[in-house]
């Protein structure tokens, strides 16, 4: 089993992002992921090259994973794990 983590910045690098899970997806089973963001797509936040709604633009690229997400402090910001399909989580 492969397990690889990353701090994604809250989405401030999308498309290196997108390259990243794309080039890994085949060979990892488990992404845990930090400084998510799980906010709706038009909020306004302070820093503008954060991607409020990073969490589903992941979603969309690692279809073959199931995602778990843990806000902290009380906002939809938190942690994600995208465990591969194939593996059982119980």
């Amino acid at each position: 089993m492969r397990l690889l983590t990353l701090n994604v910045w809250g989405g401030k690098k999308p498309d290196l992002l997108k390259d990243f899970f794309k080039q890994y997806r085949q060979e990892v089973d488990i992404f845990c992921l930090q400084e998510v963001n799980n906010f709706s797509p038009d909020a306004g936040l302070d820093d503008p090259e954060r991607m409020p709604d990073i969490l589903s633009h992941i979603d969309q690229t690692l279809k073959d994973y199931q995602h778990f997400f843990r806000p902290s402090i009380e906002e939809p910001y938190g942690l994600a794990a995208f465990v591969h399909k194939k593996c059982t989580v119980e």
